[in-house]
């Protein structure tokens, strides 16, 4: 006996995996091309402006990608886990994309972007009064985050999360079952 649900529901299998690629094409696409105008403009991306203006892109393409996911690709209807599943997929898509791009960035167009990130440590700790023997013992263990490779992993699993979380939100305004 079919249930409400499966009748209602048009295309209740609709496959996510297309979609999320497609979608992590363009907010890659965007994301890319945001990190190189702050770059060139001399904008830092550890400023607040630079993060909310990516926050703000974040939450509007994957608002659109499920309003569009839902209104044009699955007959009108979005169940929660589709939102979420879609929104996780196209997180780990985008991320892996940006983490290639970003490696590239930190070791051939602008390789002093680690060590920007460096001296800032090392001047709030300065300002915070550490003698330089504990600064550069915090500093060792530090360098082992600051790499351009273990920043492109976490920048993958910083994806994942955000579009999951982003995407659980827009999924709970946005269902139709």
């Amino acid at each position: 006996m079919d249930t409400i649900d499966s009748q209602k529901l048009e295309n209740p299998n609709t496959p996510l995996m297309k979609h999320a690629m497609r979608y992590a094409l363009i907010l890659s696409g965007i994301g890319i091309g945001f990190m190189l105008i702050g770059h060139y403009a001399g904008w830092s991306m550890e400023s607040w402006s630079f993060r909310l203006i990516s926050w703000a892109i974040s939450i509007a393409t994957v608002i659109w990608m499920l309003k569009e996911f839902r209104d044009v690709h699955n007959g009108g209807f979005l169940r929660m886990g589709q939102g979420v599943g879609l929104s996780a997929l196209t997180g780990l898509f985008a991320g892996i994309i940006t983490a290639i791009f970003f490696y590239f960035f930190v070791t051939q167009i602008s390789p002093e972007f680690v060590t920007n990130i460096q001296d800032k440590a090392i001047e709030d700790m300065s300002e915070q009064g550490l003698s330089d023997e504990q600064i550069e013992e915090n500093m060792k263990y530090a360098g082992m985050f600051m790499s351009a490779g273990f920043m492109s992993a976490m920048a993958v699993i910083g994806s994942v999360f955000t579009y999951t979380i982003i995407g659980l939100i827009g999924s709970a305004i946005l269902k139709r079952d």
